[in-house]
């Protein structure tokens, strides 16, 4: 699709949020909010399904993308330690280590990562933010950690709804972060051809003739009539 496609992929990008609500809703109805919203239930399932397509899309950006591997490493690997700790009510995930220590390797890892990219890091940040892509990303993020944790509260509803909300909220969010990446991707398709493209462009004869200037290309026509005869 071409750039100016964008409004158009935004509406479906919506339109799957509106379907993650849907479906959420299709199955309360169908299998009881137990199903659908406890721990390792059918939304907890999606969430680590989405997750783990996410890392995978900035693992393959961070390696195809020069421009934007630093920041695609990092996402990249943020995103596998959210699928890591999609796991955190089972019991080997509880008894590997204390929840302070696995933050604090957690951290000094990503601490790590940046400082390893630091050259390119803040280059390929600004330039990630300034693509629609980072919008909708942004906008998941959002949902997650801020909609879902401060507008599901126990104070403000009962636990079925309080939780069914949470767990519907995070995956609408996941869901957005995923349509980002797959709006960066789809970036990178585009600019990748128009490189391609510019690339051919200069590599034309006609082109080259013209750069060469009009000596080169006088003499070019000579020999064509020559050999013409």
């Amino acid at each position: 699709m071409a750039p100016e496609m964008f409004p158009l992929r935004l509406a479906i990008y919506a339109g799957s949020v509106g379907l993650v609500f849907e479906t959420i809703l299709g199955m309360v109805k169908a299998r009881g909010w137990e199903f659908v919203a406890l721990e390792h239930g059918y939304i907890e399932s999606c969430q680590t399904t989405l997750i783990a397509l996410t890392s995978a899309l900035l693992i393959h950006l961070a390696r195809v993308s020069k421009a934007l591997r630093p920041i695609f490493a990092v996402l990249a690997f943020l995103s596998a330690a959210a699928v890591f700790r999609e796991f955190n009510n089972t019991e080997w995930y509880q008894a590997m280590l204390p929840p302070t220590v696995k933050c604090i390797i957690g951290a000094a890892l990503v601490a790590g990562l940046i400082y390893r990219v630091r050259e390119g890091f803040f280059a390929s940040l600004n330039r990630f933010l300034r693509q629609p892509a980072a919008f909708l990303f942004v906008f998941g993020f959002m949902v997650v950690t801020v909609w879902a944790q401060t507008l599901a509260r126990k104070e403000l509803f009962p636990f079925r709804q309080d939780r069914l909300l949470e767990e519907a909220l995070e995956l609408a969010g996941y869901t957005l972060i995923l349509c980002g990446i797959v709006e960066a991707q789809i970036a990178h398709w585009l600019e990748s051809k128009r490189s391609a493209l510019a690339g051919y462009g200069r590599n034309t004869p006609e082109l080259a003739s013209a750069r060469q200037g009009p000596e080169h290309s006088s003499e070019r026509g000579e020999t064509l009539a020559d050999s013409s005869r």
